[in-house]
């Protein structure tokens, strides 16, 4: 049951989001010029490429290995900083 419920907000909170973008999208559609428009599509897809691999397993993978380097801690977190702050 409490599997459920945690599904449940998630799914909830995933539909919010989507629409909250989609209302933002539209609202910057009417005010921008079509080349600032196009800047922006470019940046925000740039950005969702980079979340893509700072979701898709950068810090899942440092849980899953039981010995660190330096230099994979010190990746991961430049990554995860970077995409946050692009």
């Amino acid at each position: 049951m409490m599997s459920f419920k945690v599904y449940k907000w998630s799914f909830i909170e995933r539909i919010l989001v989507q629409l909250f973008q989609l209302i933002i999208i539209i609202t910057l559609s009417r005010f921008l010029t079509p080349d600032d428009f196009g800047l922006f599509g470019l940046s925000a897809v740039t950005i969702s490429i980079a979340q893509v691999f700072v979701d898709g397993g950068f810090s899942a993978a440092l849980i899953r290995k039981k010995t660190h380097s330096d230099v994979e801690l010190n990746s991961v977190f430049i990554i995860n900083i970077l995409s946050h702050f692009c």
